[in-house]
């Protein structure tokens, strides 16, 4: 996850739903670990926000195909009056709260990274009685699980465009074609009107 990001949370406070944008910045990101102490097959980066008030931890696994997927997404909330972020909560709702999802997602080949800068929603969380966390959303990340445990890494290896940043670049090219041939045209007109004022006044000289 990039410095310049934000995680949307997305909850359900008492029936009420509410947005909570947190920047990933100095002042609000504190840390992050990564875990290979977990069975073979599962990397796990955990990401420590707010004072350790905040923290979501995403598990990677690695399947019998060598294909390595984003397979749950779990952490926990706090609420209380030390933080500035999650606010304006009712009475009796202080503390700790934890949120699961088991959604797949960033599916790739084994060796290589997967860099996605379109938003992307996590959702399929489990429901809690007075607060519930409905979706994450995650912008401009790159991450790359699996890596080659017998070379020191330097940086990141072939990367795998999500398909929401083809379609926005398929998007683009037309769009920069369009422009660039309207300039082009602009200038030919110029040079056009330009190269024909100058006959005229050698004609009016003559």
């Amino acid at each position: 996850l990039k410095e310049k990001n934000q995680v949307n949370f997305i909850l359900i406070i008492s029936k009420e739903k509410v947005s909570v944008k947190v920047p990933l910045n100095n002042d609000t990101y504190e840390s992050y670990r990564v875990s290979c102490s977990a069975p073979a097959n599962v990397h796990e980066l955990a990401v420590s926000m707010l004072n350790g008030f905040t923290e979501i931890i995403l598990d990677f696994t690695v399947d019998s195909k060598n294909m390595t997927s984003l397979s749950r997404v779990y952490g926990y909330i706090t609420f209380n009056d030390k933080q500035t972020y999650f606010k304006n909560y009712s009475a009796g709702l202080d503390g700790m709260h934890k949120f699961s999802s088991n959604e797949s997602l960033f599916m790739n080949a084994r060796g290589s990274s997967y860099r996605c800068n379109t938003k992307t929603v996590i959702q399929g969380f489990e429901k809690n009685q007075n607060v519930t966390v409905t979706s994450i959303d995650i912008e401009n990340l790159r991450v790359e699980p699996f890596p080659d445990d017998t070379a020191e890494f330097n940086d990141y290896s072939v990367e795998k465009v999500c398909a929401a940043d083809i379609a926005k670049n398929s998007n683009l090219i037309p769009i920069i074609v369009g422009t660039c041939l309207a300039v082009l045209v602009i200038i030919v007109l110029v040079a056009y009107l330009i190269g024909r004022r100058r006959s005229r006044n050698g004609y009016q000289s003559v």
